[in-house]
């Protein structure tokens, strides 16, 4: 990956190539990916799986269309005890996170 000092410098090394759209769904909406051609991985390309307005996964040009990524994502992971569980819920009540960062696909703007 080249060294890239702001979000325009993504645009000399990455080209759309396809948009997938996902037989899986999650509160009925479905799960996007976009796949990318890239400079520094011919081979693999970059892709990224997206759900609403949520980046779910990234990486290579298959983690925009593999259905069993989506999937993943649907189904909760089980804590290892009720006692984290529910301090983890105590601490996600509790705190207020604001992001003002403008949504992940209106990077080349």
């Amino acid at each position: 990956m080249p060294d890239v000092l702001d979000i325009s410098g993504f645009r000399k090394l990455i080209g759309l190539s396809n948009v997938h759209l996902l037989n899986v769904e999650k509160e009925g909406v479905g799960y996007v990916g976009y796949e990318f051609g890239c400079t520094w991985d011919d081979e693999h390309g970059f892709g990224v799986m997206t759900h609403k307005d949520r980046i779910v996964s990234f990486g290579g040009a298959d983690s925009s269309f593999l259905t069993w990524i989506a999937r993943k994502d649907i189904e909760p992971i089980e804590k290892e005890t009720n006692d984290s569980k529910s301090e983890e819920t105590d601490i996600q009540n509790n705190t207020e996170i604001k992001d003002d960062r403008k949504p992940w696909w209106k990077f080349w703007k």
